[in-house]
């Protein structure tokens, strides 16, 4: 009896340690390939297929991608792009903008100028105070193109007296790795004024609970989710993932978890801030409005129109790690010296209610991206002053032959 049953310890032992080295491997080969997958993110070129009409891949940094230089469209040719991709609710909220905002449908909203940023030419000859508005789809805004809140803050600093020149850097999807990805072309810009409005692709992204611990987790998440959409199709996986049920609950433990979230893209946040600091322009660090916030109940329309990460099913969750981002936002602007625009607390008072100002969990709508232009251009007003005040110190400390020189060109006539 005794010799079974320490036969049969060995056994249990043998097989927990049979056990635990498979997973071991499963472990070690999924982070092998997350870490691959990252690698041959920046080595491999980006597939033209997955992106819209007016995208290409970057010339530059053939991984990464931006709008497609020279491209103009009217709303009925941006719909047929959309349809022929089978992007179901694009071509809906399209259609519905359109009747909403009585935009003919002849008539050109979108354009790409011919250095492939969203809005008319650049001044080459930089005669105006420069701000440079980097982004992701937030900031590259609506298709209505007039709206968007760099073109807003534009206007508004004209109509106040202070005529500048806005270039719109967002771009769709982007994160704060592809923004490094191009900073040699910001950089040569030589922006007064950088905004940088940027997470929601990086957070959507992040990994929690067992899947940031386990990785092995994670993958199998994603063969599952490749599997089904092998199966289903990517529209009715998208159509699906848009709106499955939600679960609202504020003390939810999964949100409790997430008191002090520390993103783990800050330390690329704060490589951005640095490199335009390099050349002397001035960075704001805008924070993140969204649809759902902690203090407030969701609508049902907000429910219906919000999406969640794969991550959640839960609207707090999201509300909780872009109000952890927002807070260390305010803390690197802070620990930087930099100059802060808070809009996720200017939209508790001015966006309400806030289901009417957001298309989904993340992006306004064409009147939201008005109103936030319109702020901005208010909050940005004493720096605008500041910077074109500075301009004219150091133009006057040189010889008269530096008078007639592009702002562009004061640094190197000073030199």
């Amino acid at each position: 009896m005794t010799k079974t049953l320490a036969c049969t310890r060995v056994q249990i032992t043998f097989a927990v340690l049979v056990i635990a080295a498979m997973a071991l491997v499963m472990e070690g080969g999924a982070r092998l390939f997350f870490a691959i997958k990252e690698l041959r993110g920046r080595i491999v070129s980006v597939d033209p297929s997955v992106l819209d009409e007016y995208e290409i891949p970057d010339p530059a940094q053939s991984w990464n991608w931006r709008p497609k230089p020279g491209y103009s469209a009217t709303i009925d040719q941006i719909i047929l792009g959309k349809q022929k991709e089978n992007k179901v609710l694009a071509v809906e909220l399209l259609e519905d903008r359109a009747s909403q905002l009585q935009v003919p449908r002849d008539k050109v909203i979108m354009r790409i100028n011919n250095d492939g940023f969203k809005g008319p030419d650049i001044d080459k000859t930089h005669s105006k105070p420069r701000i440079l508005t980097i982004g992701d789809s937030c900031t590259f805004g609506t298709m209505f193109d007039e709206y968007s809140y760099p073109r807003t803050l534009e206007r508004e600093l004209n109509r106040m007296g202070e005529s500048v020149e806005v270039i719109n850097a967002g771009v769709e999807g982007y994160g704060h790795s592809n923004v490094l990805g191009r900073m040699k072309e910001f950089k040569a810009l030589r922006p007064e004024i950088t905004t940088i409005y940027i997470g929601w692709n990086a957070l959507y992204a992040e990994s929690f609970g067992v899947e940031y611990y386990l990785k092995s987790v994670r993958l199998f998440k994603k063969a599952y989710g490749k599997a089904q959409e092998k199966r289903f199709g990517s529209t009715e996986m998208a159509l699906e993932a848009y709106s499955k049920p939600k679960r609202v609950q504020r003390d939810a433990s999964e949100v409790r978890a997430l008191d002090g979230f520390q993103p783990t893209f800050m330390a690329d946040m704060e490589m951005i801030v640095k490199e335009m600091q390099s050349v002397g322009s001035a960075v704001v660090l805008i924070t993140l409005p969204g649809l759902f916030v902690m203090n407030e109940e969701p609508s049902q329309r907000a429910l219906k129109i919000g999406h969640l990460p794969i991550f959640t099913d839960n609207p707090y969750v999201l509300a909780k790690i872009s109000t952890e981002y927002n807070q260390r936002l305010r803390h690197l602007a802070k620990s930087l010296g930099l100059f802060a625009v808070d809009l996720e607390e200017w939209s508790r008072e001015s966006l309400k209610s806030r289901d009417q100002f957001f298309l989904d969990s993340v992006h306004l709508s064409e009147e939201g991206q008005a109103l936030i232009g319109q702020y901005l251009a208010k909050q940005l007003l004493p720096l605008v002053r500041s910077e074109k005040q500075s301009t004219r110190a150091d133009v006057s400390q040189n010889d008269n032959s530096c008078l007639a020189i592009p702002v562009v060109e004061i640094q190197e006539c000073a030199a």
